[in-house]
């Protein structure tokens, strides 16, 4: 068994990924629609973390299925090391996706308002996409919770299969980018790269035996 990651760990290992993944997103962001006046800045923020968030949520359905299914070329990785990063991609991706919905209900031209946050279709931008979104981030709530409740009542070993709730998750995540995005065209082979990352690796999965030695997950 591996030692817990102590609070400290979490919170630094959580603030890097969450810097990196909005830098990325920002990287992403601009050179696909360059920044041309400040009344964009929220907008700006909710593209860039909107991007790291699904990058995020993709880096952790990979290491997920690594963790639970290593591939035989890649059993020198130890096990601990994945589990430890899953733990800070969790956090990261919650922090992210906070900023994302902040963000857009701060721009008062993106048509996101708290109504969209609670009933389907409630928003005036594309209003079937962002209800994908919606779902999806409720779906990532519902895992983070549970992966956090792990082991006490009343989720107990309930965990494992709420944590399955992952890939409906980016599923719907997935959609909702080439949906709702207004910049998908220019990042059309994140989506294409990603989707074919994430089916590849749950076909493989599924193909491979779990190793009964290493690290118990949760």
């Amino acid at each position: 068994m591996s030692r817990p990651l102590g609070k400290a760990a979490v919170a630094i290992g959580t603030a890097a990924f969450v810097g990196l993944c909005t830098a990325a997103g920002y990287a992403l962001g601009s050179g696909v629609g360059p920044t041309t006046s400040n009344r964009m800045f929220p907008w700006i923020v909710a593209r860039a973390t909107g991007i790291g968030a699904f990058v995020a949520l993709t880096a952790i359905v990979l290491v997920g299925l690594l963790f639970r299914r290593p591939v035989r070329a890649l059993v020198t990785v130890q096990r601990e090391t994945l589990l430890r990063f899953h733990v800070v991609l969790g956090p990261g991706l919650v922090s992210l996706l906070a900023a994302h919905v902040g963000s857009l209900l701060a721009d008062r031209y993106a048509g996101v308002g708290w109504k969209a946050l609670v009933v389907p279709d409630g928003a005036t931008y594309r209003p079937g996409a962002v209800t994908f979104g919606l779902i999806a981030m409720y779906l990532v709530m519902i895992v983070a919770v549970s992966a956090y409740l792990a082991g006490r009542r009343p989720i107990r070993s309930r965990w494992a299969v709420l944590h399955r709730l992952a890939y409906p998750a980016f599923v719907l995540a997935w959609v909702h980018g080439v949906l709702a995005g207004s910049d998908t065209a220019s990042l059309r082979w994140l989506y294409i790269l990603s989707g074919i990352l994430v089916g590849a690796a749950t076909v493989s999965a599924g193909l491979r035996k779990p190793l009964k030695a290493g690290v118990e997950a949760g």
